[in-house]
């Protein structure tokens, strides 16, 4: 099997010129690793994976923005309904609702 590069030398770094997007500017990560967006939403749960992998337990295998809880809050969706859709914690999700209710 071949050895992965390491993630620091995929970095462009400054003064480099590279035909791909620096993934340090916002909309750039933004594109390519959007939570909103099915495609997108892949590679960042690979990223979080490749990066984290020796800290987890287990693979991660979703993501969601606070926004899915946000519009779920909006449709009346009890909360325990929320944190078993998105898994936000019961906390955040609390928090969450009292700011819309502001």
């Amino acid at each position: 099997m071949k050895a992965r590069k390491s993630f620091k030398d995929c970095i462009v770094k400054p003064g480099e010129t590279s035909p791909y997007a620096n993934l340090l500017v916002d909309l750039a990560f933004k594109k390519a690793f959007d939570p909103d967006k099915p495609a997108s939403r892949q590679n960042l749960i690979n990223l979080l994976n490749d990066l984290l992998e020796p800290q987890l337990k287990l693979p991660i295998k979703s993501v969601w923005t606070r926004n899915v809880a946000k519009n779920l809050i909006k449709l009346g969706v009890s909360d325990e309904k929320i944190v078993a859709a998105t898994g936000l914690s019961l906390e955040d999700v609390v928090v969450l609702r009292s700011q819309l209710e502001v």
